[in-house]
């Protein structure tokens, strides 16, 4: 009998019982063990409901391997290195061990994808690389990705892409597409590797996942941070396997029957018989609004219970967080005081009777009425702006690098990364929806401490545009340093016209945001 540790995770608790005490964890539960490597682990919630397969990646270093021994020790899935470019002279090379690392893990049942190092640094490249690997894996049977593997280091030639602009990035996206059009027409799935830094600092991922590809995210931690969608993460270099002599990549993939089918784990213990839930004695509590709000509170509103004795009042701090109980009222509204201006939060409604709950209202979102109003850049290209705040929500639009949005709340998902709750317009078309915050710079707002000239450049040799009263608010686009001065670009209505000018910040207050 082989043995693996397959887990499930969802939001109800099931332990599977496995068999000859491999790590044993909650089935369910967000966090886990790897059988390869100590240490507990934490998977986002974008993977509840999924299966989690256990994984290694390996190359000719890993020399000789006991496929056999491998597979009894738990490993659901290899990712095997086919070939590579020299990051110093740039030739393709095979991996010495392709081919017996292929078939011995075909042969003893373990599911395979491979990978190419690369080190192209031009689309032409990338292709080349793509049809290199594509000649060698023909007749093996290759049901995980086909992997570009992108990766910076000390004397590699991709260096020279090493830079955090438009030109680079954009260049850098372009091969991962470019080796994955390849890989699609020859009828195998693409993937791209990459390190946290390398998605979030050197390419557009976003684009990549459009485009077709899955994402193998490497961090090694106990937890992942890659906001967009991934579906293997590399946890550690430094896992332990039967059959394989020193260290060895490991890694969970997360499919919910892609890839691996939905085959269910060996030997779970049976589920209990669910038992009925009773039927609530009261009814459940409905049209749920805003009533009121000020910069620390909400007061929200209700339909009224006829046979009620109550309600007790829910809040989640986060999109798809966890509910608590926060109060309860006789009335059908409730002021909820002590919040964080402009931060938005998720309440449910009960209705209760004779200490007897009845079903949760709809979900209700109200935010802290904002001390000011706030816009924000986008800092990248291909920003997707969601429906809920997480990046396993629906795509509302994908937005280009220095576009401005009207901040209308900010909010964190259930992994605790900030997100803004945003409206754009474009083009008479007005989006609304949920923004990561990493891919914005917020605008300031500023109070004019005297009457002030607004000109039509940065510096007082520019024409006055008009005067500007004393204790006006602004906001603050951009700024720009002058001779040693901090002048700001605002817009300011003249005659019932919005103008663009610039003022000196000699003469502004900054307003914290």
């Amino acid at each position: 009998m082989r043995y693996r540790i397959l887990r499930k995770v969802c939001s109800i608790a099931i332990t599977f019982i496995l068999i000859a005490s491999l790590f044993p964890f909650q089935a369910f539960a967000a966090t886990g063990n790897s059988p390869f490597k100590s240490g507990t682990y934490t998977h986002s919630s974008v993977f509840d409901g999924m299966n989690i397969y256990n994984g290694i990646d390996v190359s000719e270093h890993q020399k000789t391997i006991n496929w056999n021994k491998v597979k009894s020790a738990g490993v659901d899935f290899a990712i095997i290195r086919v070939a590579g470019r020299g990051y110093g002279s740039g030739n393709l090379y095979e991996d010495k061990y392709y081919r017996q690392n292929l078939q011995g893990a075909i042969d003893a049942g373990i599911k395979v994808g491979v990978y190419f190092f690369s080190q192209a640094v031009t689309v032409k490249e990338a292709e080349e690389e793509a049809d290199y690997i594509l000649s060698r894996i023909s007749g093996y049977n290759i049901t995980l990705p086909v992997i570009f593997d992108f990766e910076f280091g000390s004397g590699y030639r991709v260096n020279a892409l090493r830079y955090k602009n438009t030109a680079c990035m954009t260049a850098i996206t372009n091969m991962c597409t470019a080796f994955g059009s390849k890989v699609k027409a020859a009828g195998y799935k693409p993937m791209v590797y990459a390190n946290l830094t390398t998605f979030n600092g050197y390419m557009y991922p976003q684009k990549i996942i459009s485009s077709g590809c899955d994402l193998w995210l490497a961090q090694y931690n106990t937890s992942a941070g890659l906001t967009y969608d991934y579906v293997c993460w590399q946890y550690t270099s430094s896992g332990k396997v039967s059959g394989i002599s020193g260290n060895v990549d490991c890694n969970f993939w997360y499919d919910s029957g892609k890839y691996f089918g939905g085959q269910a784990p060996e030997d779970p213990e049976p589920k209990p018989e669910p038992k009925p839930e009773p039927k609530p004695s009261v009814d459940k509590a409905t049209g749920v609004r805003l009533k009121s709000r000020t910069t620390s509170s909400v007061t929200l509103k209700w339909n009224s219970v006829s046979d009620a004795d109550g309600y007790y009042i829910y809040r989640a701090d986060s999109y798809g967080g966890k509910y608590k109980k926060i109060g309860n009222t006789a009335k059908n509204e409730y002021k909820n005081t002590g919040l964080t201006q402009g931060r938005e939060y998720y309440y449910r409604i009960y209705a209760y009777k004779d200490g007897s709950k009845g079903s949760a209202s709809s979900k209700f979102a109200a935010t802290a009425k904002p001390k000011y109003d706030r816009y924000g850049k986008t800092t990248e290209n291909y920003i997707n702006m969601r429906s809920h705040a997480g990046t396993s929500y629906s795509v509302v639009t994908m937005m280009s690098k220095g576009k401005t949005v009207t901040i209308l709340a900010s909010t964190r998902d259930s992994s605790g990364n900030i997100w803004y709750k945003v409206k754009y317009t474009s083009g008479g078309k007005t989006c609304k929806g949920y923004m990561i915050k990493d891919f914005f710079t917020i605008t300031k707002k500023g109070t004019t401490t005297a009457a002030i000239n607004m000109r039509k450049g940065a510096g007082t040799s520019y024409g006055r545009i008009t005067t500007l009263p004393k204790n006006k608010t602004l906001v603050l686009y951009s700024s720009k340093t002058v001779s040693g001065t901090t002048w700001y670009k605002v817009k300011y209505k003249v005659s019932g016209v919005y103008k663009t000018g610039w003022i000196s910040g000699s003469y502004i207050k900054a307003l914290n945001l």
